[in-house]
């Protein structure tokens, strides 16, 4: 999926943290593997799969840089991962149970960093250092 296509079924998507800060409403929680995999499951469940994505640069990553997220996972999630069929324009993918495990897995271990975007409720859920995700949704109206 292509930022344009993102951005044309609502999605909330910047490209720097920063931008989405002083744009958006934003709260940050700090979870564990299990309790991220838990949350953002609960919101792919409300938005349904129709209206959940995560971006996955894993296909754009240096052979050595694929090796390294790799070890880290089963090799199921290994398959998966390398199954990727990406173009270089593309931002996310359709979120599915796979890629929701491998995420929070690799954001927990800090290999590699995914963004979640829900265009149902709208919500972009930015994992980062620390099992911080950053979690932001539009600015009400005063």
């Amino acid at each position: 999926m292509t930022k344009e296509a993102l951005l044309a079924k609502g999605g909330i998507y910047f490209e720097k943290i920063q931008n989405g800060m002083a744009e958006y409403t934003w709260e940050s929680r700090y979870l564990s593997s299990r309790s991220a995999e838990k949350y953002i499951r609960q919101l792919w469940e409300k938005n349904g799969p129709e209206n959940s994505f995560v971006d996955c640069y894993y296909p754009f990553l240096e052979k050595e840089s694929q090796e390294m997220v790799l070890e880290m996972l089963s090799p199921r999630q290994q398959e998966y991962l390398k199954k990727l069929d990406m173009k270089a324009d593309d931002v996310a993918i359709p979120l599915d149970e796979e890629i929701l495990s491998i995420a929070t897995i690799l954001n927990d271990r800090e290999l590699l960093f995914f963004t979640f975007y829900f265009t149902g409720e709208l919500c972009t859920i930015w994992g980062n250092y620390k099992q911080e995700y950053v979690i932001f949704t539009p600015k009400k109206e005063k």
